[in-house]
């Protein structure tokens, strides 16, 4: 069964993500467009990374009660989630060498999170919720030691691009704590959304709903309180806390700020859409954003494509490195406009995927791992 809700959550996030992705990688930032910039990538753009890893852990709940519904053996289901997290992984591994190059293989992206994620929670999904629970909260706390142990600044520079160098050292701090989208702390949307999902599906509690968002609303009175207190607090505790808002490094404000804030969007919309999902079904922006749901994982990787490999091959075509242009191509208005004409773009992918499932990548997934 599919939850009208959780397919709205992943449509918002990739939207999100396309225009993100084309502001940052291709415009040049300027003081005449900082507004744009700062509500583009600062605001929206920070959003779609949490929702749609958060969503992952519901979708993969859903989808282990779908196979003890068929009766499937946990020594199978245990294969099956292990199948499907190294198919993600890989295809992440596979997605950065061909998007970003063969320097940025090991960037560890969204899809080798997911992968990952995958395949933890597939030997810890009998754990007690309390225990996954706990877990989260640990993974939340030790994330900023394990960046000062792994000497997080060094590998980053102001302009938020990784490097790293090919060491075994390099590769899995960066897979732990250092890249884009590390286990920790990013590992914590995807069981949050596990325990969420075990909460609101199994639950015939009709405080379930209002537990939860009462939990939303602590966490992101937590990123508020560590936002308000940042710009006092001393050097040794803003490591730690009270460092502010920001993705890159992945504070801890920003973790609760936007955990809290998918929890709510999740418990809202499957309160107030998934028992009404035949009449809304029918709106269009509705349809819309259902269908680039049901493709996400597709519709990431090619909206990555249509403007990266054009990207560097005009840097190549120009007599310059490939990477030459990146955030120095266009203005910002303009990156805003390809990044419109890109989600015309994907929703006739969308669209056309429809009819041809069997070419999606979630189709795929579902053809080799079952």
């Amino acid at each position: 069964m599919r939850y009208l809700s959780l397919d709205l959550l992943r449509g918002i996030a990739v939207i999100l993500m396309i225009q993100v992705h084309f502001v940052d990688n291709l415009s040049r930032h300027d003081d005449s467009t900082a507004c744009v910039d700062f509500i583009s990538e600062t605001i929206l753009g920070t959003i779609s990374a949490p929702l749609f890893t958060f969503v992952s852990g519901i979708s993969y709940y859903l989808w282990l009660r779908k196979q003890d519904q068929a009766d499937q053996s946990d020594q199978a289901i245990t294969k099956k989630s292990i199948l499907r997290g190294c198919f993600l992984f890989v295809a992440g591994l596979v997605f950065n060498f061909l998007l970003w190059l063969p320097e940025g293989v090991f960037n560890w992206d969204i899809l080798t999170l997911i992968g990952s994620a995958l395949v933890i929670l597939a030997f810890g999904r009998r754990l007690p919720l309390s225990i996954l629970a706990l877990a989260g909260v640990m993974i939340l706390l030790l994330s900023p030691p394990l960046r000062i142990v792994g000497d997080y600044a060094a590998y980053w520079y102001e302009e938020q691009s990784y490097s790293y160098d090919f060491t075994i050292r390099d590769i899995a701090f960066g897979f732990v704590a250092n890249g884009f989208f590390p286990l920790f702390p990013w590992l914590i949307f995807p069981i949050s959304g596990f325990i969420v999902g075990a909460l609101v599906f199994e639950s015939t509690s009709a405080y379930t709903g209002w537990s939860l968002l009462v939990a939303a609303a602590g966490l992101m009175a937590i990123a508020a309180l560590g936002i308000a207190l940042a710009p006092g607090s001393p050097h040794a505790v803003g490591r730690l806390f009270a460092s502010g808002y920001s993705m890159y490094p992945p504070t801890t404000e920003y973790i609760a700020g936007t955990l809290g804030l998918s929890l709510a969007a999740f418990v809202l919309l499957h309160r107030f859409v998934d028992g009404r999902a035949d009449v809304l079904g029918t709106l269009l922006p509705v349809r819309i954003l259902q269908r680039f749901g049901m493709y996400s994982l597709t519709l990431y990787v090619l909206h990555q494509m249509m403007h990266l490999w054009p990207l560097w091959a005009y840097g190549w075509l120009s007599g310059h490195e490939a990477t030459f242009f990146w955030r120095r191509a266009l203005g910002t208005p303009t990156a805003l406009g390809l990044a419109l004409v890109c989600l015309v773009g994907c929703y006739a992918a969308a669209s056309f995927l429809d009819q041809h499932r069997q070419l999606a990548l979630e189709s795929l997934m579902r053809k080799i791992c079952g």
